[in-house]
């Protein structure tokens, strides 16, 4: 499953208001609503909340990746945001994180989840990526971003 497959323009926000983790993730849970993507806001929210508690997603980097596995769902949704001024996340280490990859997958999925958790991370992982990322100036851009990484991924990978 490609990443860049996985998000539209209206699943992209690039100025997130909220100054705190738990509203960013809310936000972008409202962006999957807007784009017609959950039915079930509060199940959606909850699920990502409540693995938030176990330990948080922020990878590192400026990136975190909320997720969670959830019935409120029978595909895989992404949401990607941008938070120029940075949020608290209790990152691995310590850095605010400003690009925010929230994955929704249905329960009965967790082989697909993992896969897809693992490529945005390795995505993510390169640095002029991210800097594309922070720097993209509309959802286009931030899709065609993730599609040049993606490939160049598959090249490096095998596939």
């Amino acid at each position: 499953m490609l990443i860049s497959e996985l998000l539209s323009e209206r699943t992209i926000k690039l100025n997130l208001e909220s100054r705190e983790k738990r509203g960013a993730i809310a936000e972008l849970v409202d962006v999957l609503v807007r784009a017609d993507r959950v039915k079930d806001r509060e199940a959606i929210l909850q699920a990502v909340l409540n693995r938030e508690k176990m330990m948080s997603t922020g990878i590192g980097k400026g990136v975190a990746i909320p997720h969670a596995r959830t019935p409120a769902t029978e595909q895989v949704l992404l949401a990607f945001g941008r938070c120029p001024r940075g949020i608290k996340f209790e990152a691995v280490d310590a850095r605010l994180v400003d690009l925010i990859f929230l994955l929704i997958s249905p329960k009965i999925s967790p082989t697909e989840s993992v896969k897809t958790l693992g490529k945005i991370a390795r995505i993510v992982d390169h640095d002029q990526v991210r800097e594309k990322l922070r720097h993209a100036t509309t959802p286009q851009e931030v899709i065609r971003i993730l599609q040049t990484a993606e490939e160049e991924l598959d090249e490096e990978w095998g596939g």
